[in-house]
């Protein structure tokens, strides 16, 4: 059997800490860079309107899906599955 799952939003539902840990782990050279960009909230602001955001990776950011994918690969290689392949939020088991 073959179940071929795709994220809806999922760059904006991966968890902050996540991605910290994972790049803290896996290349420690950006985690300065992450930590000032995902390390607190984010004040985003649409004329007199701000939104806070807490989660997820920013949409526009350059290293969006290395980020994505650093978090994504833990929890893919934990599962018990004969085939795991991923491109992004494309995951097929």
């Amino acid at each position: 059997m073959l179940v071929k799952l795709d994220f809806a939003n999922a760059f904006n539902s991966v968890r902050r800490d996540a991605v910290l840990e994972a790049v803290a782990l896996h290349v420690p050279e950006l985690l300065a860079y992450t930590t000032s960009a995902y390390g607190a909230a984010s004040i985003l602001q649409f004329g007199d309107e701000q939104i806070i955001s807490q989660e997820g990776i920013q949409q526009g950011d350059p290293l969006g899906p290395l980020l994505f994918s650093l978090a994504l690969n833990g929890p893919l290689q934990d599962l018990d599955s004969e085939f795991v392949s991923g491109y992004l939020n494309d995951v097929s088991l």
